[in-house]
Order: structure tokens, then sequence, then C-alpha cells
């Protein structure tokens, strides 16, 4: 095989990949709000993704894992786009003011109704994070007054002693803060992830949806 044809079915597997994701966006299904389902789906490709990451690594002799980021952010946007359909549009890196723009903004017509900021953990922030979302939270509400701001995190992982947001920060931002993992997603069973839930993003929905 030479090497353009082993590129070749290397990129048809990509192509389905990305074809089954717009095939599947739009395949009617219930949800319901009251279990974890969404939350154990969104965790599950999380974890196929580092699991495959940390293999690539091996493989290429890589100093460090690519970043998780944006496949975060599109996970999380795949499940949004299929629950939120009916009601709300939902954008990723949609302007809202100069220099402000959110990873996620949800909409109905012209109208903002909430942003999510979404990351896979907060490991070099753990002391501003609070701060920064206070200061997101309010810049938005000069511009969209009734509009809601959440931040979502993959995994308590990396915070150091606390582990994840504390009581008071919590007390101080209600329905706000979300962290989905206990464990960093590659680290459990596919068939066994409802005891690594921390938070799950069917609560984010509910009070999105209130």
């Amino acid at each position: 095989m030479s090497v353009l044809d082993n590129e070749i079915q290397l990129c048809q597997l990509y192509c389905e990949f990305y074809a089954k994701i717009k095939k599947t966006i739009s395949v009617e299904e219930k949800f319901d709000l009251g279990i974890t389902e969404i939350t154990q789906a969104i965790l599950m490709r999380m974890s196929i993704y580092y699991l495959n990451h940390e293999l690539n690594k091996a493989v290429l002799k890589k100093g460090k894992l690519q970043s998780a980021s944006d496949f975060f952010v599109e996970t999380v946007l795949y499940y949004l786009h299929k629950v939120l359909k009916d009601k709300y549009t939902v954008f990723s890196e949609k302007t809202l003011a100069k220099g402000f723009v959110p990873d996620i903004s949800i909409w109905k017509d012209d109208k903002c109704i909430a942003i999510i900021e979404c990351k896979t953990q907060l490991g070099y922030n753990r002391s501003g994070y609070l701060f920064q979302h206070q200061e997101r939270k309010c810049l938005l509400r000069k511009i969209y007054p009734e509009a809601k701001a959440y931040l979502l995190v993959m995994t308590n992982m990396n915070w150091g002693k606390n582990k994840g947001f504390s009581q008071q920060d919590r007390l101080e931002c209600p329905k706000e803060l979300f962290s989905l993992c206990k464990v960093w997603p590659s680290n459990f069973e596919l068939d066994n992830i409802v005891p690594n839930i921390q938070d799950k993003l069917e609560d984010l929905l509910i009070d999105l949806l209130s």
C-alpha cells in the first residue's frame, strides 16, 4: 500500500465520523432530563477522545496531549442542538460585544437567552475562575438583562485540594456552576460512568428551560 492509499483510508474514516455526526444531530430522540443519559454520553465521548489521544501520544512520541477544549465544546454543542432545537438556536463563538465571544450562546430569535463557558478543568485558574465568571455575567447582563450565564467544567481533577467548586462558590452563584466528572474521563469504565458523575448537564438544561 502506498502512502497516498493509506492516507485515503484514514481520510475516509474521518469523513465517516463527521458524516455520522451530521446525520445523527437531526435524529428525533426523547430526552429525560430527570436522569443522566446526556451527561453520560458526553463523558463517554470525552473518554474515547482521551484514550485515543493517549495512544496517539505514545505512537508519535509526543510530550503532551492535544488540547481537548475544542472537542469538549463541540461535544456539548452536539447535545444542546439536539435537546434545544425546537425552542432555541445554539451558536459557538458568536460575538455578543467587542471582545466578548462566549464558547456557547443560546438564542431565541435575536435575543440571547444564555451563555455557557466550557472548560476541561480549572487547574491553572483555580483561584480566578469565579471572578471571571462574575465578570462575564455582568457584561452579559448589560446587553441582555435577563440572560443566564453558566460555567461548565468537564472534570474536578487538577483543582488542588478542593477538588471542584466549593460550597461557598455554589451559594454565591446558584445553579450556574457545573462540574460533570469526579475523575478524568479516561479513568472509568464506559459501562460504569454514573458513580463518577459530579453534576448533571441535565440540571443545567432544566434551569435553562425554566
